[in-house]
């Protein structure tokens, strides 16, 4: 297995996205957290601590199990950030992959993005958990009743060869140019590529992070 990942502050006045690539466990994850809400920034880096914590501490539990534990953690952690407060809460997506005994297991909430790539073909594997008004599923409180969290966990299959995108919302480019991109370059520029052509793109402004991953045998 190889990656590569890329992170700009796009014209933000601070990062609050934040990833995780653990080799290891091949685990891999992008947080975003709400901008124009209290501590965003801290409820992605909590986000992703909890998460890296609790498949750590199970990883030959089943995925799917793992995952949804994962997520109630995560949550929980970026509740606690709020000290109570009921306004602009602190709230943050969570997008993950864990690669295990040949499959893949997406964990999903949000509106940062996973894509596979895989025999010249591109497919969103993420759902879009956005509404006419805006963001309507998030870890905190910043977008939703504390009560109503339902994160996308789903296994799906993956081959040697395939490549996998994970990326937040500052991420612009179409998914035929991502397409072509994963077919033109080596996994190593992937990412660091994407990154560019967002930051170029008449709607860039966020922050952008972008890990790509190619599965090996």
């Amino acid at each position: 297995m190889k990656f590569s990942v890329a992170q700009d502050i796009g014209q933000r006045e601070r990062q609050e996205d934040r990833w995780l690539a653990d080799e290891r466990m091949d685990l891999f994850a992008v947080c975003d957290g709400m901008g124009g809400h209290e501590k965003g920034d801290e409820a992605a880096e909590d986000a992703i601590h909890a998460l890296h914590i609790a498949v750590a501490n199970d990883q030959r539990g089943d995925p799917m199990r793992v995952f949804g534990d994962a997520i109630r953690i995560a949550d929980e952690a970026v509740q606690r950030l709020a000290g109570g407060g009921v306004f602009r809460r602190p709230g943050t997506t969570l997008t993950a992959l864990w690669l295990r005994d040949g499959a893949a297991y997406l964990l999903h909430v949000g509106d940062s993005s996973c894509y596979l790539h895989s025999n010249g073909a591109l497919a969103r594997i993420s759902e879009q958990h956005t509404g006419i008004w805006g963001l309507e599923q998030c870890l905190g409180g910043g977008c939703r009743d504390l009560k109503d969290l339902r994160p996308q966990i789903e296994r799906f299959s993956v081959s040697e060869g395939d490549t996998l995108i994970l990326c937040s919302d500052g991420m612009v480019l179409d998914e035929m140019a991502l397409a072509e991109l994963c077919e033109m370059c080596p996994i190593e520029q992937i990412a660091g590529q994407i990154e560019r052509e967002s930051l170029e793109h008449k709607r860039a402004g966020d922050n952008v992070t972008v890990i790509c991953i190619e599965v090996g045998p």
